[in-house]
């Protein structure tokens, strides 16, 4: 297994090494517009992904693309794949993922993650601590769906959505894209591209 580069070095990166060091792949540095003073893992500053000389660390080091925000993080993912990056998935050791779900490339599951069986997580999708992926889900390219959250059976979750902590989305539901599920939220109805829903039930900001 080779080493890894993250692009992005704060708060949803340090998770990602802390989950690369629990399972024994070594990150061989990191990518960011400047060096960062908070270093808690003490990894090399590989200057910005941006730059061309960057093309043969792609080359060299499987790559993760550790940033939170969904937007950002598709855009740099889809640059990087242009330039020739193989994305490696982040999966803590301490996870449930079922023999026939189907993970794209880039995915992180945190501590306690649970994806059951016939899910689907595309391409830079985030499971975050004991979120719940039930049977027959599918959660679309750069959605993120963040602590506690349960998706209960054959619900769709769309590109670049975000579900916040401890929300749940009852069965055979479809939610769009760009969505924002605030945290807490029970959904009851599918929700259209771009809305904004709070509360239990869920209301429309």
């Amino acid at each position: 297994m080779r080493d890894v580069v993250i692009v992005g070095y704060s708060g949803h990166a340090f998770l990602a090494c802390e989950i690369f060091r629990l399972r024994g792949i070594r990150v061989a540095g990191y990518f960011e517009q400047e060096s960062k003073a908070l270093n808690p893992y003490q990894l090399d500053y590989l200057g910005n992904e941006n730059a061309a000389s960057a093309d043969a660390l792609f080359q060299q080091y499987d790559v993760f693309v550790a940033i939170g925000e969904n937007k950002l993080r598709e855009k740099i993912s889809q640059k990087l794949a242009q330039r020739g990056a193989t994305f490696i998935n982040c999966i803590h050791p301490n996870t449930t993922v079922a023999s026939t779900a189907t993970l794209g490339n880039g995915v992180m599951i945190g501590c306690g993650g649970i994806v059951q069986p016939l899910a689907v997580m595309g391409d830079g999708a985030v499971c975050s601590t004991a979120s719940i992926i039930e049977h027959e889900n599918t959660v679309e390219p750069f959605a993120h769906v963040g602590p506690r959250v349960m998706l209960c059976g054959t619900v769709h979750i769309g590109a670049r959505t975000f579900v916040g902590a401890g929300a749940v989305v009852i069965n055979n539901l479809h939610v769009g894209k760009d969505v924002y599920i605030g945290a807490g939220t029970i959904v009851l109805k599918d929700l259209p591209d771009g809305s904004r829903v709070v509360g239990n039930p869920h209301r429309f900001i």
